[in-house]
């Protein structure tokens, strides 16, 4: 019984080792092919990443590129715009020269008005000549300077001169008027100012707002904000401005005059 039992353990024992081999021999393709679509998937999906890495990267070149551009034309841009406020620079230090040596010669003048009324006898006759020459002399230089306040500074020229004219006005006082109105002038080159008057466009009296800065710039501006211009001192006349270009810089600038 003992020899029987002992052999049918055998028999298991051998019955459960042929299957520990048999079994891995059986299913090997199986395993084999799990193995083949793992690999091929971790391949697939490494390729699948390296093509979206190399489309980001393209997108982000290109995107750069295009940034590059934009900032060489925009250089482009800004270096037309410096060329041309250079010119428009040229201009203004040629036509502050002129102002600079009417002002000299205005000055000299009013020293020999002063140095005359204190050694002459009979200053009246040569002040009034003199005042009369000052007058004309305004008059020139308003007519040749930027155009802001038309109405006001020739009303200015029109009482001096009826005031001239008048023989109940003390030639001192005729003096001191003269002396007033070309202070008047001077100070225009040193402020900053908003008016409202009216401009000729297209045949047509529209109402403006200008913008005077010294006597470097004066602007004006329609009420609805769609058109803008500027005056040009080298030739002598309006031009025209883009308003989406400078609506902002025109809007700054008078509220910086109106605040003042």
């Amino acid at each position: 019984m003992r020899d029987l039992l002992a052999g049918k353990r055998r028999k298991r024992k051998s019955a459960v080792a042929g299957i520990s081999w048999i079994q891995p021999t059986r299913y090997l393709p199986a395993m084999l092919l799990a193995l083949g679509v793992w690999g091929n998937t971790l391949a697939s999906s490494s390729v699948n990443d390296l093509t979206a890495l190399g489309q980001q990267r393209i997108a982000a070149n290109q995107q750069a590129q295009k940034t590059i551009e934009a900032i060489d034309d925009e250089t482009d841009r800004m270096e037309t715009r410096w060329l041309q406020q250079m010119k428009q620079l040229e201009g203004l230090k040629v036509y502050n020269r002129i102002l600079l040596n009417q002002v000299d010669e205005q000055q000299r003048e009013i020293a020999e008005i002063n140095a005359s009324i204190e050694r002459a006898v009979d200053i009246e006759r040569q002040v009034i000549p003199l005042i009369d020459r000052m007058i004309t002399g305004l008059e020139q230089f308003i007519r040749l300077d930027v155009p802001f306040l038309p109405l006001e500074r020739r009303q200015r020229l029109d009482n001096l001169k009826s005031m001239l004219n008048d023989p109940d006005v003390a030639t001192a006082d005729k003096l001191a008027n003269v002396f007033a109105a070309y202070q008047e002038e001077n100070k225009y080159g040193r402020t900053i100012e908003a008016y409202r008057g009216e401009m000729v466009l297209d045949n047509q009296t529209l109402p403006v707002e200008f913008l005077r800065i010294g006597r470097v710039a004066l602007l004006y501006q329609t009420p609805a904000k769609d058109r803008m211009g500027a005056w040009n001192p080298g030739r002598r006349q309006w031009v025209s401005l883009n308003p989406s270009e400078y609506r902002r810089q025109m809007h700054k600038g008078l509220q910086i005059a109106r605040k003042l």
